[in-house]
């Protein structure tokens, strides 16, 4: 499929994730929209599955950069009371220490994850669980705890400068019990 400056388009899709490879400029892109298995004990089982995409995305050379986007269902390694008192504050930075995404990416670096990186430093309140209603943070049963399940990540060859313009989430959007999240990237194609 030729479209203009784009061509090249092809897609594949496997149990947690769908992925949309183009050619735009002569950069080989791959976006990867993902689901993954949610509450915090099934931690295990969402590293399994992002080691899955991560090596698949590897195996694929041509591709200069990698956009991951979507519910990674990553949880805060705390109570619904500490997340919530930190909320108040606008204490974004000591939620974060205890996410397991963060925790991942800073601190344990396994081998299949390196040269990922979030789209920017997260600087908005979490985006799960949300009564879509009151706009407030839902516990629920089991008590859930506010968390940073929404997030976007990316991986470049360094062929090409990646820079975030914004990420952030859009709250006061109904109908989920999540606030999606968005990133606007600048990409040096030439």
């Amino acid at each position: 499929m030729d479209i203009g400056l784009m061509s090249e388009v092809k897609f594949c899709y496997f149990r947690a994730a769908v992925c949309v490879f183009c050619t735009f400029c002569d950069v080989k892109f791959v976006f990867v929209s993902v689901h993954l298995e949610a509450h915090s004990e099934n931690l295990r089982t969402r590293l399994r599955y992002l080691e899955v995409i991560a090596s698949f995305l590897a195996s694929e050379k041509e591709t200069e950069a990698r956009f991951l986007a979507g519910d990674l269902n990553s949880r805060v390694n705390q109570s619904s009371i500490w997340v919530d008192r930190r909320i108040a504050l606008n204490d974004i930075d000591s939620i974060l220490l205890r996410d397991q995404l963060q925790i991942l990416l800073g601190r344990v670096k396994p081998v299949w994850f390196a040269g990922w990186r979030e789209a920017a430093r997260i600087t908005f309140r979490p985006t799960y669980k949300i009564e879509p209603v009151t706009q407030e943070y839902n516990h629920g049963i089991g008590n859930r705890v506010p968390s940073y399940t929404d997030r976007i990540l990316y991986h470049t060859s360094g062929l090409h400068e990646v820079s975030t313009r914004n990420y952030s989430s859009h709250e006061y959007s109904s109908g989920s019990d999540h606030y999606p999240v968005f990133a606007c990237f600048d990409i040096n194609v030439i």
